[in-house]
């Protein structure tokens, strides 16, 4: 179960290894310690309010955007999520070489064991409810539902 010490602790912990947030994000020198403070006793609770419903679910739903230029990897579908489909955007997406170039959006959902909780409440402490990132953990089962729309199934027939 999700505790609000626990979340502000995540989160600062993110702050201090900077490897999950963009420069312009909370904590890189823009914010004084106690709006910090203030940012983070305020984020933690509004992520308990948003995560604690759906970790007593045995499955999350999660959807994912990527931009391809080669078949979808089955195997490695990433562990940044969003808990729903106006979140899910390919923040990272830059295609590299010469090949077709696609967008698509994922729906899958995810075991309630293989959501890392605390990690995803701490970036949504951090970040704020505009960025609902679920984090899966590194080597989770993701069960693909749809491509696009699309019922899996159908998808990898096309």
């Amino acid at each position: 179960m999700l505790d609000a010490g626990a979340i502000e602790k995540r989160a600062r912990q993110i702050l201090r290894e900077g490897r999950e947030l963009s420069p312009g994000a909370y904590g890189h020198g823009y914010l004084d310690p106690e709006e910090l403070d203030r940012i983070l006793t305020s984020g933690a609770r509004d992520a308990m309010t948003i995560l604690r419903p759906l970790e007593r679910l045995s499955r999350v739903k999660a959807y994912r955007a990527l931009v391809l230029e080669r078949e979808l990897d089955l195997e490695h579908l990433g562990v940044y999520w969003a808990l729903d489909e106006a979140h899910a955007e390919p923040y990272w997406g830059v295609a590299r070489g010469e090949g077709p170039i696609i967008e698509v959006l994922l729906k899958a959902s995810v075991a309630r064991g293989s959501v890392d909780w605390l990690t995803s409440a701490a970036l949504l402490a951090l970040r704020g409810p505009d960025e609902l990132e679920l984090r899966v953990r590194s080597g989770a089962r993701v069960f693909l539902e749809s491509v696009d729309g699309v019922p899996y199934n159908e998808w990898a027939r096309a």
